[in-house]
């Protein structure tokens, strides 16, 4: 095979396209109302979709004789060709939306399905493949491409030097130590426990309001029983019953 930056990219996105599809035929029936489905199966079609703008721009390479090693697609031989630019801009718009939207809700879709101890494993297996998606995306063509990408040496001993720091200036929130953590976490079991002694109390107080009002009521009917007096009904008799009356 071709060391061929995007044909290796085609290939990965084809063999995630085809676990996601075999988990689709044999989870539908189960979880297609479940919440997480609806990510899943937006993300099944985005891949499908992808694989086909990906091959056509490929395709368009390799008519104009170009084989693409690196990243670096030089932007006036793309302006040259239609095809190829179309095919660029298709998966630069798809490949940005996937990075911003698709890919971190499937994330916290399929974070959820993990926290759900039953159907966890099926979790995990959806996460790797979203992990594998991510490596994948930024190895597309796009509009910026860095001909000098910034590489993070991921070894032990370096991790502190080189750490990555957010190009975007985006908030990514404070440092918080395990102490600090530790203490919060305690305020916050604390103040649960106040307010679970605090239910138990009010309902007791309502408990005792209820019987309070309830003792009276009680007295009351004891005090005022049923006067009426039933009468006692008489058996009808036949002709020999009121002879022996009149005797008597």
């Amino acid at each position: 095979m071709e060391d061929d930056i995007y044909s290796t990219s085609l290939q990965r996105l084809q063999e995630i396209s085809y676990l996601l599809h075999l988990a689709h035929h044999r989870n539908k029936n189960q979880h297609r109302v479940a919440r997480w489905y609806k990510f899943f199966g937006q993300l099944r079609r985005q891949i499908a979709k992808l694989i086909l703008e990906l091959d056509a721009f490929t395709t368009a390479l390799k008519m104009m004789g170009i084989t693409t090693r690196t990243r670096i697609i030089i932007t006036d031989l793309i302006k040259s060709n239609k095809y190829l630019a179309v095919a660029h801009l298709k998966i630069d718009q798809r490949t940005e939306f996937m990075q911003l939207f698709l890919v971190p809700k499937c994330h916290l879709a399929f974070e959820n399905l993990i926290a759900d101890n039953q159907y966890a494993v099926l979790g995990l297996m959806l996460m790797g493949l979203l992990a594998n998606l991510n490596d994948i995306l930024p190895m597309l063509p796009s509009k910026n491409i860095e001909e000098n990408p910034v590489i993070i040496d991921t070894e032990p001993n370096n991790i502190k030097k080189n750490a990555v720091r957010d190009t975007q200036l985006n908030d990514l929130g404070e440092i918080i130590s395990r102490q600090e953590f530790k203490a919060r976490h305690q305020e916050c079991d604390n103040q649960e426990k106040i307010g679970k002694k605090s239910i138990a109390v009010m309902s007791n107080n309502k408990q005792r309001v209820r019987n309070l009002i309830e003792e009276p009521r009680n007295e009351e009917t004891k005090s005022h029983p049923n006067t009426k007096s039933r009468k006692k009904k008489t058996k009808k008799g036949d002709i020999f019953d009121d002879i022996f009356k009149k005797l008597v």
